[in-house]
């Protein structure tokens, strides 16, 4: 359940260099940058892809892109900003801001 201050909505076009951003540094840290702001937004505009965003007070606080076929759909980026693990209040779903910490978990 969500509080009253976020919510989970499609993203804007103006979104994309946010979501660009968070992606070089919660996904691809030490990689070539791809999922630059150009390519976001054409994902935004892809008529076959959803781009959600999870809006929390001005900020976005996770984001996912999704892509879909004619029989299957694939995942291309998902991310949550986790402040602190394992126990935290969280303006999004519990579970879905506790997973980074459970993968952190069952890797240590």
């Amino acid at each position: 359940m969500l509080v009253p201050d976020s919510a989970l909505t499609l993203a804007r076009i103006a979104d994309a260099p946010a979501i660009a951003e968070r992606s070089r540094t919660l996904i691809e840290t030490g990689l070539p940058w791809s999922w630059v702001p150009r390519r976001v937004e054409a994902s935004i505009r892809h008529p076959e892809t959803n781009v959600v965003v999870a809006r929390v007070r001005e900020g976005i606080a996770g984001f996912g892109i999704m892509r879909y076929g004619l029989e299957e759909a694939h995942l291309n980026l998902f991310a949550v900003e986790v402040v602190s693990c394992p126990e935290r209040n969280s303006a999004l779903n519990p579970t879905v801001a506790r997973y980074p910490c459970t993968i952190r978990s069952c890797l240590a």
